[in-house]
């Protein structure tokens, strides 16, 4: 079967959706207007501000889509769609999406791993620049992108995790973790590098607990001077931290960490 077309949605002040850095998605829906909030996946998951999917967005009751957006996916046939809100306060920037040929639902993984790529596109959209980041809007859209392809594939959880980090990493210049809550702990699942990351973390402690605790997105550039620094961050000079919660229907499900070391 063919691969699943990715994007990333932004929604511009005068209404436009524009799809950036799309990859397998036609031409001519880089840019459109959704007609009311239930005119396809997208207008209706920015709308509502929680994600939506459908096996088969043709026949989905939760649209009423218009002519023109009906024309579209017919003559497309990519009817199978995922849209995963980008949050970022009181404002919804747009949509991590995936659509597919042919009908078939998607796994509440699938579901939440987009979230995931969303909750995070929003922290570096939003809030990217005080984490001083050398890398363009559009380079982070393009990365993200990327990471919403190959999250609707064919792999497991372990290896999905990693890749979430390892793409962020990329994004910040940074190393990436990704802490998965169990009970009272934040477990590492996606880390990419265990000497800076290695241990759980109880919730409220350090800056990924504390983010945990408060549900909200943590940035320190001083890392060495805040009481909740970690000995076993310390030790190996870490200098910048940034850690954003995981949440799905305000379910918190974990933490991803980025950080550096020394001077960078």
């Amino acid at each position: 079967p063919a691969p699943p077309a990715t994007g990333v949605a932004i929604r511009e002040r005068d209404g436009r959706i524009g799809i950036a850095a799309a990859q397998g998605l036609a031409e001519r829906i880089r840019a459109f207007v959704p007609r009311h909030p239930r005119d396809g996946a997208i207008a209706l998951a920015i709308a509502q501000r929680r994600p939506v999917w459908s096996a088969d967005v043709l026949e989905g009751p939760a649209f009423d889509l218009s002519p023109a957006t009906r024309a579209f996916i017919k003559e497309s046939e990519l009817r199978a769609v995922l849209a995963a809100p980008i949050v970022a306060g009181d404002h919804t920037l747009g949509a991590v999406i995936s659509v597919r040929e042919g009908l078939g639902p998607f796994t509440d993984e699938q579901v939440e791993l987009a979230q995931a790529i969303a909750t995070h596109a929003a922290l570096a959209l939003e809030n990217g620049h005080l984490f001083t980041l050398e890398a363009s809007r559009r380079t982070q859209i393009e990365a993200m992108t990327e990471v919403a392809r190959e999250i609707v594939g064919e792999l497991g959880r372990e290896r999905l995790l990693r890749l979430i980090a390892e793409r962020a990493g990329r994004l910040f210049d940074a190393r990436g973790g990704i802490y998965v809550l169990r009970g009272n702990l934040l477990v590492p699942e996606g880390i990419t590098d265990a000497a800076v990351l290695p241990d759980s973390i109880p919730i409220g402690q350090g800056v990924t607990g504390l983010c945990a605790a408060r549900r909200q997105g943590m940035i320190v550039n001083d890392y060495a001077n805040r009481p909740e620094a970690l000995p076993q961050w310390m030790a190996v000079q870490l200098s910048r931290v940034m850690s954003q919660p995981l949440i799905l229907r305000d379910q918190l499900l974990g933490v991803i960490t980025l950080s550096r070391r020394g001077d960078g």
